[in-house]
């Protein structure tokens, strides 16, 4: 974040430092003495900084065979989200599984029947507040 002050103004950090042009890259408060003319003000001024990334990650491949071992997937994310749709087609653009909970797992079946091993084709539209994005992959049942 950078502060642009006009040149007219004397504008002094907590520490006395004078500045016009100030980037500030960490999370504080910072205390700003402003001077112009016969007008003296203190402002307090308070930036967060927080990761805005938003990120899933997602296995190209699973064995749902029942040993208990990646038996199941979905995708993973490394924030809050507040919009999730997975879908998963096979490769004749068949719907065999939605979902929109983070939560939910895909066990690589269909109407109740084992999928063979087979390559099927994901989509996934995620975001938080800061950011919204779509996915799209190949996901192998080996079994």
């Amino acid at each position: 974040m950078k502060l642009n002050i006009p040149s007219d103004l004397d504008v002094r950090l907590l520490d006395g430092r004078s500045f016009n042009n100030y980037e500030i890259t960490t999370t504080s408060i910072y205390r700003l003495s402003i001077s112009e003319a016969c007008i003296d003000t203190t402002l307090f001024v308070s930036y967060d900084f927080f990761d805005c990334s938003c990120e899933m990650f997602i296995a190209n491949a699973f064995t749902p065979n029942g040993d208990g071992l990646n038996d199941k997937i979905r995708p993973l994310s490394n924030c809050d989200l507040n919009y999730y749709h997975w879908s998963i087609y096979n490769r004749w653009g068949i719907l065999i599984f939605e979902s929109y909970d983070p939560e939910e797992y895909f066990d690589g079946t269909f109407n109740d029947a084992e999928i063979n091993s087979s390559t099927l084709v994901y989509k996934v539209a995620y975001g938080n507040v800061y950011r919204q994005s779509t996915e799209s992959g190949t996901i192998q049942i080996i079994r």
